[in-house]
């Protein structure tokens, strides 16, 4: 088990807060080539794997970014972790993700709420993407990202 310290954005630690958010995709830098991921999706012993950011079982200690912010931050433990491309996520892991656009369609084409949440996914990442200069990994470009599973803990189990 590990303990990682990690910085998210204000509106992310929200939804960590709330419970709302539970899963967090990141990046795989650099991009691996699809013989390099076969085996990370079939045997567990791959090299890839070793390039995860955290394994099931370590710490999160997640707080904001802004270094002017003076409040807590919050632990998670990490329920797991697995390799997969952007655009597989599911409605399920969008909701996961914090995900849940008003209910409101500004073009009267009475979408359904998955597909909402779907295009409010879209926007979120490729904003953030674009706020890192990282438009090489926006949602068109479908990369490969690590999903990471975590479960807020209470101070006690912190501790």
């Amino acid at each position: 088990m590990k303990i990682k310290k990690i910085y998210l954005e204000a509106d992310v630690m929200r939804t960590i807060r709330t419970g709302e958010k539970t899963q967090i995709r990141n990046v795989m830098e650099p991009q691996p080539e699809l013989e390099e991921l076969l085996p990370f999706c079939v045997f567990f012993g791959s090299e890839i794997k070793d390039n995860a950011p955290c394994r099931p079982g370590d710490i999160l200690c997640l707080q904001e970014n802004d270094p002017a912010y003076d409040g807590y931050g919050v632990c998670a433990y990490v329920k797991a972790v697995r390799a997969e491309r952007l655009q597989e996520i599911s409605p399920l892991d969008i909701r996961a993700e914090g995900i849940n656009a008003p209910q409101n369609d500004e073009w009267d084409c009475e979408m359904s709420e998955e597909v909402m949440n779907q295009f409010a996914f879209e926007e979120a990442w490729d904003k953030l993407a674009e706020s890192k200069n990282l438009n090489q990994y926006r949602w068109e470009n479908n990369p490969w990202v690590w999903v990471i599973e975590f479960e807020r803990m209470n101070g006690k189990e912190a501790a």
